[in-house]
């Protein structure tokens, strides 16, 4: 019985463990981004970041970062951000 009892826990967890799958899925379609509307503006490289911060429900472990911007440029429509 004591056999049993620490051989079928670890059977399971062999099973469980079984080969990576080689399936993929694939599109078909090509997918396209919105069109833009409004005015579009060049971000400046050198002095635009985003600084970030996450936490968790209770607030506990926070995490922060900053990401630097590479390129990019984003579309304003009198007051609101339309694309980027």
């Amino acid at each position: 019985m004591r056999k049993l009892f620490f051989a079928l826990p670890a059977l399971l967890l062999l099973a469980s463990c079984g080969g990576s799958s080689t399936e993929s899925t694939k599109t078909s379609s090509e997918q396209t981004a919105a069109a833009q509307k409004g005015e579009t503006l060049t971000l400046d490289t050198i002095g635009t970041s985003v600084d970030w911060k996450a936490t968790h429900k209770g607030g506990l472990a926070p995490r922060w970062g900053k990401i630097t911007v590479s390129s990019g440029s984003i579309s304003v429509d009198k007051d609101s951000l339309t694309g980027g």
